[in-house]
C-alpha cells in the first residue's frame, strides 16, 4: 500500500544508531497492521517472482521507449547506467507543448502519467501494465506531439531567494489570516507553498513575500493551467 515504505541500509556508510534515532522521531509504536501486512506480502511476492516481474517491467518499458524514440518532436531521457529503466521520461519542448499540457491531453484520452513538469512527462511502467495499453499510450503521446516545431516555450522566472523575518515558532504562535496571493506583497508567510515537481518550497513560514515570489507562483500556476484564485495564509498585521 502506498502509505508505507521500506528503508534499506547496507554496509557502514550509514550510522545505524543515528538512523534508528531518526526513525524513532517519525514512527509509532502502534503501526497500522494492514500496512505492515502489505509490506510482508510485497516481500513474499518479490521472493517468489521478483526476477520475472522486473524482467516484464523492463521489457514493457523498452517497448514504450522504442516507440517514443521514433518521434522527432519528442526527446527521451537516455542514460541507462544512471537511472531506473522502468521510468520513461519524455521531453516535450520540441513539440511546442509543456509537460503539463501533454499530461492533461493524455488524461483526456484515458492515460495517466506519473508526473509532469514544464518540459517533461514521466511514465512509471510496472510488470502489471498491459502491453497494448502501453503501446496505445505511447501512440497517443506521439499524436499529441505532432511534428517537430521551432516554438520556444517561455522561460520560467528563477526561484526567488526569500528573506526570513520571523522564526517558524514565532509564526506558529501568531495570529493569521488568509489573503489572495496576488495581493500578498510585503506580508509574512504563515505556511509553506510548494509546487510538485520540483518539490522545492517556494516560501516557508516566516519569510517575507516579495514581488518575485508572487510572479514565480503565478507563472507556475498558469503553466499548470490553473485559473482559480490562489490564497495563502499570512501573519496577521497587528
Amino acid at each position: 500500500m502506498t502509505q508505507c515504505s521500506i528503508l534499506h541500509a547496507k554496509g557502514e556508510r550509514v550510522d545505524k544508531d543515528g538512523l534508528g534515532q531518526a526513525m524513532s522521531l517519525l514512527t509509532t509504536t502502534s503501526p497500522n497492521q494492514l500496512l505492515l501486512a502489505s509490506l510482508d506480502a510485497a516481500f513474499g511476492q518479490l521472493a517468489q517472482n521478483g526476477c520475472s516481474m522486473i524482467e516484464a517491467a523492463l521489457e514493457k518499458a523498452d517497448v514504450m521507449r522504442t516507440m517514443l524514440a521514433k518521434a522527432d518532436s519528442l526527446k527521451l531521457l537516455d542514460c541507462p547506467q544512471l537511472f531506473d529503466k522502468t521510468k520513461v521520461t519524455v521531453n516535450c519542448r520540441y513539440a511546442g507543448i509543456t509537460g503539463f499540457e501533454a499530461a492533461d491531453r493524455l488524461r483526456a484520452k484515458g492515460f495517466a502519467a506519473e508526473l509532469a513538469d514544464r518540459y517533461n512527462v514521466l511514465f512509471l511502467v510496472s510488470y502489471a501494465d498491459d502491453i497494448d495499453k502501453i503501446k496505445n499510450c505511447a501512440q497517443a503521446l506521439i499524436d499529441i506531439a505532432g511534428k517537430k516545431t521551432r516554438i520556444n516555450l517561455p522561460t520560467a522566472p528563477p526561484l526567488p531567494e526569500n528573506i526570513a523575518v520571523m522564526t517558524p515558532r514565532e509564526v506558529f504562535y501568531s495570529k493569521k489570516e488568509t489573503v489572495s496571493l496576488r495581493f500578498a506583497k510585503g506580508r509574512i508567510a504563515a505556511q509553506e507553498m510548494t509546487f510538485y515537481p520540483p518539490g522545492v518550497p517556494a516560501v516557508l513560514p516566516g519569510e517575507l513575500i516579495g514581488r518575485e515570489l508572487i510572479d514565480y507562483c503565478l507563472h507556475y500556476l498558469k503553466e499548470k493551467n490553473t485559473s482559480e484564485e490562489k490564497y495563502i495564509d499570512v501573519v496577521k498585521n497587528v
